[in-house]
């Protein structure tokens, strides 16, 4: 999972420090979620196997999958990667209301711990 800061210049204000997404693959930036897929291993219970998320875009998934061997029985978990904020909102007690609170200060450039 290829997540970094990055320095995002704006001329004439601060600049802002945002964390984006990269592909474990090509490692490009995935600019678009609609783009991206993020993947991980699980075993015959269909239990996660190392815990490792990965993140490509879906271009890549096919060239992760095929560099990277599955466990014995076991197979690739494949999900959108616009859909993994909000599992993780969710698993951090946010409700839709809170969500969108924290998604609207993230946009106004006053995100929370800045």
């Amino acid at each position: 999972m290829v997540v970094k800061i990055v320095q995002e210049k704006r001329p004439g204000e601060l600049d802002l420090y945002c964390p984006e997404t990269f592909c474990d693959v090509c490692r490009e930036r995935i600019e678009d979620a609609k783009e991206g897929s993020f993947l991980y291993r699980v075993d015959v219970q269909f239990e996660p196997v190392d815990g490792v998320i990965y993140h490509v875009h879906k271009r890549c998934n096919q060239t992760l999958v095929a560099g990277l061997p599955s466990p014995v029985g076991g197979r690739w978990h494949c999900n959108e990667l616009r859909r993994l904020p909000m599992h993780i909102g969710a698993n951090l007690g946010f409700d839709a209301a809170r969500l969108s609170e924290v998604v609207e200060t993230v946009r106004e450039g006053e995100g929370e711990g800045s």
